[in-house]
């Protein structure tokens, strides 16, 4: 692929001016492929021979495309891609990553692919080969998808036909093609970089609030039965773990809204472990609603956070006090030495009514927050209420 080569969209191509970093620990992997890439017209091409030189290099060379072995290193090179989809390594995410293996076992594939890379290549590679992977990359370059664990390009319809509750795919920036071909829709400028960021970031808060209601909903459903056997440390730790990944997604960027509900989560949480044990369905019953309520956020309007946020408070506090309820309970319900004529005080005083359990907040609308609470509490899903329309 020369200097003023077309490609099918008749887009004119030139690849002398994009930059190509290669990670190969054999020198003769680096020299077959670099001859190789610039017979179709690459001219930058920086070779590593190292994951820890391409860690150095990465961040300050800014490829356009990035070709990296898995083979000697396959758990180390998978964990690079995550970090460049992830923000963590590099300073382009979205950069074209192609893997690279003599040994295309499908352990190897899906390894690479759901690291988050772009495409894998066979080596020894063909230059008609690698002509058509890199213009496919310029042309067809698949949009990406976020979830909890996962970023990178969206393969959801080689696998099952998407339904209407899937998240739409992202259009993100692409060097590669708009070096090649001059698309500035494709150019890396802060406010798209910024923009495709907030988006994924989006996705993967919904992801991870459906995960946290998902697991809430679980341990909900164990504790119906005897409670007293279940163990809830592991999905107390695997909420944690999720509340602790959107804070750090809320520390790069503004999501206020989203902020407040996970500091209600927290709160939460933390009355669980507070507990001592004497943990009920219902904490967890608040929980899946605290995750249900992030995806309302996200589609509605940060302002909607506020109210939300008072209406979980407001649950907090019946979970809590039906917790100190108990404990009062089983306190009086203890025998205890009798004094003077040998009648426990409990005999002598009048015992007190039975205190009234408090009521949950009544449904002020069709859609109110207070009738979405109601039926996360009752397990529906709150999607479906976000779907059919605001208040």
């Amino acid at each position: 692929m020369s200097s003023g080569e077309q490609t099918q969209s008749n887009e004119p191509i030139s690849l002398s001016a994009a930059k190509v970093l290669v990670v190969d620990p054999q020198a003769s992997g680096r020299s077959q492929l670099g001859d190789t890439l610039r017979l179709i017209g690459f001219r930058d091409i920086e070779a590593c021979a190292s994951f820890d030189l391409f860690t150095e290099k990465v961040g300050s060379a800014k490829p356009d495309l990035v070709f990296l072995d898995i083979d000697a290193e396959r758990e180390l090179a998978c964990t690079m891609i995550r970090k460049i989809r992830n923000s963590e390594l590099g300073e382009i995410p979205f950069v074209v990553v192609v893997a690279l293996t003599a040994k295309p076992e499908l352990e190897a594939v899906q390894g690479a692919l759901e690291a988050g890379s772009d495409d894998m290549v066979v080596k020894p590679v063909t230059v008609e080969a690698l002509r058509q992977r890199v213009t496919n990359q310029i042309e067809n370059r698949k949009e990406f998808i976020a979830t909890d664990d996962y970023v990178g390009p969206d393969r959801r319809r080689e696998q099952r036909e998407l339904t209407e509750e899937d998240l739409a795919s992202i259009e993100v920036p692409n060097t590669l093609r708009h070096t090649a071909t001059g698309d500035e829709s494709a150019a890396l400028t802060e406010e798209r970089v910024q923009e495709t960021l907030r988006s994924l970031s989006t996705q993967k808060f919904y992801h991870l609030s459906k995960k946290v209601s998902r697991i809430a909903e679980h341990q909900k459903k164990n504790l119906k039965g005897n409670a007293e056997s279940v163990d809830c440390a592991k999905a107390i730790e695997e909420i944690s773990k999720a509340l602790t990944e959107i804070d750090e997604i809320i520390g790069e960027q503004n999501f206020r809204g989203v902020e407040q509900v996970v500091a209600s989560t927290r709160r939460a949480l933390n009355d669980i472990k507070a507990s001592k044990g004497e943990v009920t369905k219902r904490h967890f019953e608040l929980l899946q609603a605290h995750g249900g309520s992030v995806t309302v956020v996200l589609q509605e309007s940060e302002e909607t956070a506020g109210a939300l946020v008072t209406q979980l408070e407001k649950a907090v506090s019946v979970v809590r006090g039906g917790s100190e309820d108990k404990n009062q309970r089983e306190e009086a319900e203890k025998p205890k030495e009798p004094k003077g004529n040998g009648v426990s005080p409990q005999e002598q005083a009048p015992k007190a009514p039975p205190k009234q359990p408090a009521k949950k907040p009544a449904a002020k609308g069709k859609h109110s927050l207070s009738t979405r609470l109601k039926a996360w509490w009752e397990g529906e899903d709150p999607q479906q209420f976000a779907s059919k329309g605001r208040k």
